[in-house]
């Protein structure tokens, strides 16, 4: 059975090495792995060109990137939501990495999200060099959504979030 590797992903440097890393387990491994899927807080489903780009451009052209929206009111539970649907998939995720925001930290905790895990030690070299290849924004809605998706409060119904 094929599955996919499930990759949080925030932009952050150690989201960038996990997702490196993943892509290249998938690589040496391809009949294993379905491919990527990235998974991200979006506000905007219809932008999905910026996240796949941004994928695309850190593993390579040559393997499958999909990527899967985590509700910003609760990304956790989201992300459990993924695997209670796609029970075969796999977490993959750097040990100990906090990233940039509260929802990446959570999720790259052991025992957040009942699944199948693959974790990755990040060595300062590792940090660095992702750090230093960063890609640039996409454009102004990329930039607009991460800098959203770092302010909104976490946790908070969307009706509130959203002055309804």
């Amino acid at each position: 059975m094929r599955a996919w590797i499930v990759v949080p992903y925030d932009g952050s440097p150690a989201a960038q090495s996990a997702l490196r890393r993943s892509a290249a387990v998938v690589a040496r491994a391809a009949p294993r792995y379905c491919g990527l899927l990235v998974a991200t807080v979006g506000l905007d489903p219809s932008a999905l060109d910026g996240p796949v780009a941004e994928a695309t451009e850190i593993v390579g052209p040559g393997l499958p990137v999909r990527v899967h929206w985590l509700t910003p009111a609760d990304p956790i539970d989201a992300l459990r939501r993924l695997f209670a649907d796609a029970a075969d998939a796999i977490l993959a995720v750097p040990l100990g990495e906090r990233g940039r925001a509260p929802w990446y930290a959570r999720a790259c905790r052991p025992g957040q999200v009942d699944a199948a895990m693959m974790l990755f030690f990040l060595t300062p070299r590792d940090l660095k060099e992702a750090a230093a290849r960063r890609p640039p924004a996409s454009g102004l809605l990329d930039a607009l959504r991460r800098a959203l998706g770092r302010l909104l409060p976490r946790g908070a119904p969307r009706s509130a979030r959203d002055g309804l």
